[in-house]
């Protein structure tokens, strides 16, 4: 019986997307989803901060324009974590190459969106 409680429990619990970021348009339209908690950091510096809470997210999701630090940068510090490292990673870009997208991959970003084109997804 604990077993099948403990399960529904986990079934019904929202996941988490982590926002870093302070783009106001970015955090009403993942606020719109029901099925995700959002927890929103303004700044890279934060994370260590916030990793203080013991959630982990389903997802992250950087600006790649951050306070005092880059997304790619704060990407790489994440992957110090073992409970992070495994977290997809998505960077949102106002503007990039196909040469920065590349790097971003290659450096382990799960995946790049161009502003404010991800607003419309």
């Amino acid at each position: 019986m604990y077993k099948i409680i403990n399960n529904l429990i986990m079934e019904n619990k929202k996941k988490y997307i982590l926002y870093i970021g302070e783009d106001k348009k970015v955090l009403e339209v993942l606020k719109q989803s029901e099925n995700y908690q959002i927890e929103n950091i303004t700044n890279g510096f934060l994370f260590d901060i916030w990793t203080r809470k013991k959630i982990i997210p389903y997802i992250i999701i950087s600006e790649m324009k951050l306070k005092g630090i880059n997304g790619i940068l704060l990407h790489k510090e994440i992957q110090k974590y073992d409970n992070f490292s495994s977290v997809p990673f998505i960077l949102l870009y106002q503007n990039y190459t196909h040469d920065q997208k590349l790097q971003a991959l290659y450096l382990g970003i799960d995946d790049i969106y161009k502003k404010p084109h991800f607003l419309k997804i």
